[in-house]
């Protein structure tokens, strides 16, 4: 039988998809000096990234199927050459900007094989662990310290909070009814909308994953 689609996680993309072109936009004309109204825009845009990708993950595990293993598989390889065919229109290099494609096809390529083997206890260790190391690395780099960002902050070589919001979505389809009973809990409540009122300071500490 046919699976409905999730309304509600298909919204979540959508949105998601054209904030991130109008961020592209904002970016493209930003000031040298931006105002407080472009600073918060800037700051709060990878919120809307995380949807996309929280969301992606969790429309993967939703519609996974061991027996049609082949179509992610083909899917890996449509955005491998997606990315060798942009580089190469585009002359960037390959740390450059068009390797989050690369990164799409290593995500869900390791989606694909947790998923395959549903080893998704083993998912939660391996997001755990790429959680750690892309924290070591901001803890490197508010001291000075730049020598990993070659391994850990390019962000198509899986070691990136990219892949790790993705990993998050599986993890969410899997666990939601007891990761919503934790969001009913009173500390949630109160510190949800603490995390989102401070996250601009968070933010500009460089604080942050990319």
């Amino acid at each position: 039988m046919k699976q409905s689609r999730l309304t509600s996680i298909d919204i979540i993309k959508a949105l998601s998809i054209i904030i991130m072109v109008v961020d592209h936009i904002v970016l493209a004309v930003l000031d040298t000096q931006p105002s407080i109204l472009q600073i918060l825009f800037i700051t709060y845009i990878p919120l809307c990234q995380m949807g996309f990708l929280f969301s992606s993950g969790y429309l993967m595990a939703y519609g996974f199927k061991k027996e049609k293993y082949k179509k992610y598989l083909i899917r890996v390889i449509q955005f491998s050459i997606l990315f060798f065919l942009m580089t190469w229109l585009t002359g960037e290099g390959a740390f450059d900007s068009g390797v989050i494609l690369m990164n799409f096809a290593i995500s869900t390529l390791i989606g694909l094989i947790f998923l395959y083997y549903k080893n998704i206890k083993w998912l939660v260790v391996f997001t755990f662990v790429l959680f750690c190391l892309t924290l070591l690395l901001q803890i490197l780099n508010i001291n000075g310290i730049y020598a990993l960002d070659n391994v850990l902050a390019n962000y198509g070589y899986p070691i990136n909070s990219y892949s790790i919001y993705f990993m998050v979505g599986i993890i969410l389809f899997y666990y939601q009814k007891q990761i919503a009973e934790l969001f009913k809990s009173r500390i949630f409540t109160i510190l949800i909308p603490l995390l989102l009122i401070f996250y601009p300071i968070i933010f500009i500490m460089s604080i942050k994953i990319n």
